[in-house]
């Protein structure tokens, strides 16, 4: 693994597969934000390896894209688009995944895309922080949320529902312990998503802990 995966970095995003993300702060997905939910799904888009995962973003923002334009007018729906991302005073989309999502819409139908008519926009956004909770693994250094001075301490926040991710954790704890010097590590229930999922509480059976 190369190096600079941990150098200058306290925060990571693992995959299913051990492969490791490293971000400014974590990706999370939110029932209840449509927006957050929209960043989490462009994050995610490009990095799973579930084609079920990518339907499920598609048919999102699709369902949040069409509210934009009566007609499926490409250049009149990336417009209206952009002026929505304009009004907001944060980023939550890039422009490149605002024309990915006109692309979906386009081509919804070409393309054997689906909807469940049951499900509103909600729904979506409940779907893909669930997927994005069952393949990746939070990892944070130094703190559980924060990095807090003196602590060497790696934090494995868990968000899947049913899976073991020991072989992942010893091998990216094995990977970082002499890079960054830890001093162990601790694996737990990560909260905000338990909130959304409370079925992955009974996660802990497969909890480690390591002074």
């Amino acid at each position: 693994m190369d190096n600079r995966t941990y150098l200058g970095t306290t925060a990571w995003m693992v995959r299913r597969d051990g492969s490791i993300f490293p971000v400014v702060q974590h990706i999370h997905g939110n029932p209840e934000d449509v927006e957050e939910t929209l960043f989490a799904a462009e994050w995610l888009y490009e990095r799973t390896r579930r084609r079920q995962t990518r339907k499920d973003i598609e048919a999102f923002v699709r369902m949040w894209g069409l509210q934009f334009a009566e007609e499926t007018n490409g250049e009149e729906l990336k417009n209206r688009i952009y002026h929505r991302m304009e009004e907001r005073p944060y980023p939550f989309i890039t422009r490149q995944f605002a024309d990915k999502i006109v692309d979906i819409i386009a081509g919804w139908k070409d393309h054997g895309g689906h909807a469940d008519e049951t499900m509103d926009i909600s729904g979506y956004c409940k779907q893909v922080t669930l997927d994005l909770n069952e393949e990746f693994l939070r990892v944070h250094f130094g703190g559980k949320y924060h990095t807090e001075p003196g602590n060497r301490t790696l934090y494995f926040r868990i968000s899947s529902e049913n899976y073991n991710w020991g072989r992942v954790i010893r091998e990216f704890d094995d990977h970082v312990c002499s890079q960054l010097h830890s001093e162990g590590f601790i694996v737990m229930v990560d909260q905000e998503s338990a909130e959304v999922n409370p079925a992955i509480l009974k996660q802990k059976k497969y909890f480690l802990a390591a002074d």
